[in-house]
Parts: structure tokens; C-alpha cells; sequence
């Protein structure tokens, strides 16, 4: 055969100049950037989340930005993670927030023209936060184990945090202000048995247990 008829060794498929290995390669360094950025947006959720009470005290004149920055974070995040391929635990979620969305629309039209900021909260409660399930899934799935185990250490590691907040709470008299909402309310109305049930870096006692709760299976995991 005559050599110039020969296909250049560059050229030929999985070569590092193939058009289509190419292709793939940028997709795969646009799909590893966008997981990066996902996880990077997820650990700054989960850290707003945990010190949110905190940061609401010590600057009660941010309370109401700072209460609603997690919003649009959720949000960022669930079209960040839509823009790029979904795994298909992600597109399950998507598909039962879409029906979740039709099934609660009457309800909110209901509830709106009685009052459309409470429409528009409890549309947000039920429609938006499951933006968060889809963001996990599509930053750490499939092969993010090392990513998630960081995630998971974190959130270990907050308790050391929080731990030392309610400590110090409960040391505190029901007047000091890490005892006192943001809007300056005692918690002592959450006291049982003559003691403060502190929250600790959260606004409410309720939201602490509920963090302490996953907390029990975290630390599990390290056993």
C-alpha cells in the first residue's frame, strides 16, 4: 500500500488528536469542573446552614438577608447542576419535584389569594428544596467517593463547633445574647425542668436536634 494513502497515526480513533477523543475529553473536564463547583457550593450551604443562627445574632442587621442567601443558593445550585448531565438518581428527584409541583399548584392558588407571601413561602418549602437532593447526586455520583467522605468529615468536625456553643449557652444566663433570637427574644420560654435548652449555633432548639440526629449515622461511619 502506498504510504501516503496510510491514515496518520494522529488521527486514528483514541489518538490523542481524534476529534472525537477530543470531544470527550472536554466533556469530561467540563463535567469534572462543574461537580468541583457543586461541591464547593454544597459545603457553603451546609456551613450557612449550621452557623446561620450564630451569624443572625452577631449581625441582626443582615438576619433577613442572611435568612434568604440559602434560597438563592439552593437555587444556583439546583440550575448549576440541571445545566450539566444528571445521574439518574437526579432525574428521579426532578421528576417527583415536577409532581410535586402540579399536585400542591392548587393548594398554592388557593392560599395565594388569600395571601401571596404565604403562597409564595410554602411554595418555596415544598418546591425548592429538593434542588439540594439533585445537587448531592449530581456533584459526588458516580465516582466522587474521596469528595463525599471530605463532606462527611466537615460535617463530623462541626460538632466540635456546636458543641462548644451550647456548652457555652448553658453557662450563659437566659438574658446573654447567644440565648436570644435575632430579633432579641429570650429563649428561656424553651426551657424544661428549670434548664435552658440551648440551640447552639441554630436558631431554634428544634433545628438543633434535627442536626444532631444525621450527626449519630456521620460519626457512625468512622467505626
Amino acid at each position: 500500500m502506498n504510504p501516503a494513502y496510510l491514515p496518520s497515526p494522529h488521527s486514528l480513533p483514541g489518538s490523542i488528536s481524534d476529534p472525537e477523543t477530543i470531544r470527550l475529553q472536554r466533556e469530561s473536564l467540563r463535567a469534572s469542573k462543574n461537580q468541583k463547583g457543586l461541591q464547593w457550593g454544597i459545603l457553603l450551604l451546609v456551613t450557612l446552614l449550621i452557623s446561620d443562627g450564630l451569624l443572625r445574632k452577631m449581625f441582626s442587621f443582615l438576619s433577613l438577608p442572611l435568612f434568604f442567601v440559602k434560597d438563592f443558593l439552593v437555587l444556583y445550585l439546583g440550575l448549576k447542576a440541571c445545566l450539566g448531565k444528571l445521574p439518574e438518581a437526579a432525574e428521579r428527584i426532578i421528576t417527583w419535584q415536577i409532581i410535586l409541583v402540579i399536585l400542591i399548584l392548587p393548594n398554592f392558588l388557593d392560599t395565594s389569594f388569600r395571601d401571596p407571601v404565604l403562597g409564595a413561602f410554602g411554595l418555596k418549602q415544598y418546591c425548592l428544596f429538593p434542588f439540594v437532593g439533585v445537587a448531592v447526586c449530581a456533584a459526588y455520583l458516580p465516582d466522587q467517593r474521596e469528595a463525599f467522605r471530605k463532606l462527611i468529615t466537615f460535617l463530623a468536625m462541626s460538632l466540635l463547633v456546636t458543641t462548644s456553643v451550647a456548652i457555652l449557652q448553658n453557662k450563659l444566663g437566659p438574658g446573654h445574647w447567644l440565648n436570644k433570637t435575632p430579633d432579641g427574644e429570650s429563649l428561656a420560654g424553651f426551657s424544661a425542668g428549670g434548664k435552658l435548652r440551648v440551640s447552639s449555633t441554630f436558631i431554634f432548639v428544634a433545628q438543633y436536634t434535627m442536626y444532631l440526629n444525621p450527626m449519630v449515622g456521620f460519626l457512625a461511619s468512622f467505626l
